[in-house]
């Protein structure tokens, strides 16, 4: 069997000696190998990849969890005071326009 030669990314098992290549490539057993390891990269901030792995890493909510969230954020929303702590200025009481 021939393989396409190319390259292939994958990541360290926790065990540490096996490589699990990404993307469902399979090399054949005994296939020659060199492998080159990379310094981890984090994606930039903000980014498609950096959104990606957010959603990939734990933790994975159950759709019950989220009801939960949806419920408490609704019940602890407080009504808003609109108006100013500090006294009307002098202007202000005498219904004089700023412009």
């Amino acid at each position: 069997m021939v393989t396409k030669t190319g390259t292939y990314r994958g990541t360290v098992t926790a065990q540490g000696n096996k490589i699990v290549l990404d993307d469902g490539v399979a090399l054949p057993p005994g296939t020659d190998v060199l492998v080159t390891p990379e310094a981890a990269r984090r994606p930039r901030r903000g980014s498609p990849a950096a959104v990606l792995k957010a959603m990939r890493s734990g933790p994975h909510l159950t759709h019950e969890d989220a009801e939960e969230l949806r419920r408490v954020i609704q019940q602890s929303r407080a009504d808003v005071n609109w108006r100013s702590p500090f006294p009307p200025s002098r202007k202000q009481r005498q219904g004089v326009s700023g412009k």
